[in-house]
């Protein structure tokens, strides 16, 4: 303060009535009075803060739990050491570090996620000093996330099948199985059984596959992750084909039948060849020759197995004979016939073997079979042959 004039006196004042003691009895407002022969005048008024203490919380900040994308607030209240009426500045951290803009009493943090969990207080200062509060703990519940399914599976019976799934969020996590809707494990919160094991699968364990998995985080059902298991019989040949021998020129056909898990495939192979648009029951060969000789295969196959069975085709002229011709008592002759089998075979007679009838027509099966003459008598020469007929 400065004045101009003639010589003055000053006298300094402080508002208030009475008298006080102490630090804190200075606390006020001041002002000056100067004056001189002319006159007084009073200078504008000063305030004294007399600050006795530091600032303190009297409100902490508490720890809370709250659940993924929900809003979490913190709140503070401090007492500060002023005076008279007055007030601080506030500054709320997360793990050490100021928050941007975080300078009142309360901290709202809204949607919060896994990033916001951690530990939370408040910085108060006044003109002279600063105060800290508590530290506070956010803790975020966050639901399960399947990050790997479950994956269909497809295996034969008897094999061992595991199915597995990877979840993340908010620890501890419970798993409870389930085939179809019938519960096979029991919801335990505690546990971190993440795979299930089928032992020893029957066709009875084809089904739909679910995991349930739930946490703090969520609510009931929890996160579904669910597959198909299939379960499938190997084929097995029940009907293996058959060898054949026959004679160059005729038809031959093979059968197999099986037994399996359908779809069952079929493919035939000839001498360790695919024989083209061979893939069903049977195989036939028309008109075969010496070079259609050899050994076939069937293979049968389904999504989990395959059976072959293996049949040999002989080629050749067969051997038709008639054997041990012997008269009878009562004038007829017998001959047996050797042939080939399952096919018909003419008996024919001949007086001079020029002329030849048909004395007979025999389907031959196996071995030897005999056949009787019985209008031979007061024939003086006959001729007996056997023909294969078409």
């Amino acid at each position: 303060m400065s004045v101009s004039g003639s010589p003055f006196a000053g006298v300094g004042k402080k508002a208030g009535v009475g008298a006080a003691t102490g630090a804190a009895a200075s606390a006020g407002s001041y002002s000056v009075v100067i004056t001189n022969a002319y006159g007084a005048v009073t200078s504008s008024v000063a305030t004294l803060t007399v600050n006795t203490k530091a600032p303190g919380i009297s409100a902490e900040p508490q720890s809370q739990v709250a659940c993924h994308g929900a809003t979490a607030t913190f709140s503070a209240t401090a007492g500060f050491g002023f005076t008279n009426s007055g007030g601080g500045a506030y500054q709320w951290q997360f793990n050490g570090v100021n928050i941007a803009g975080a300078t009142s009493t309360t901290l709202a943090l809204n949607n919060v996620t896994l990033a916001n969990e951690g530990d939370y207080h408040v910085f108060v200062t006044d003109d002279i000093t600063t105060g800290v509060s508590a530290v506070a703990r956010l803790t975020v519940r966050v639901p399960p996330v399947v990050l790997v399914g479950l994956r269909g599976i497809t295996n034969a019976v008897g094999s061992t099948v595991t199915l597995s799934v990877t979840a993340s969020g908010s620890v501890p996590m419970g798993f409870s199985w389930r085939k179809g809707s019938v519960p096979v494990t029991n919801f335990v919160l505690m546990t971190t059984n993440t795979a299930f094991t089928i032992t020893n699968a029957q066709i009875t364990d084809s089904a739909t596959w679910r995991c349930i998995i739930t946490n703090s985080g969520n609510v009931t059902p929890g996160v579904l992750s669910q597959a198909a298991v299939l379960i499938l019989a190997p084929p097995v040949l029940t009907n293996p084909p058959a060898s054949q021998v026959v004679e160059p020129g005729a038809n031959v056909t093979f059968t197999a039948g099986a037994a399996g898990s359908a779809p069952l495939y079929y493919r035939w192979q000839f001498q360790g060849a695919d024989i083209a648009n061979a893939t069903n029951t049977s195989l036939s060969l028309l008109n075969v020759l010496l070079a259609s000789q050899g050994e076939y295969r069937v293979t049968v196959s389904n999504l989990v197995g395959s059976a072959s069975g293996i049949a040999t085709l002989t080629v050749g002229t067969p051997i038709i004979a008639l054997r041990d011709a012997e008269w009878l008592g009562n004038g007829s002759v017998r001959l047996k016939l050797s042939g080939v089998p399952n096919r018909n075979h003419a008996i024919e007679i001949s007086p001079n073997l020029t002329n030849w009838t048909t004395l007979d027509t025999i389907f031959y099966t196996n071995g030897l079979m005999p056949f009787e003459d019985a209008t031979i008598n007061g024939t003086t020469n006959r001729f007996y042959r056997a023909r294969l007929l078409p």
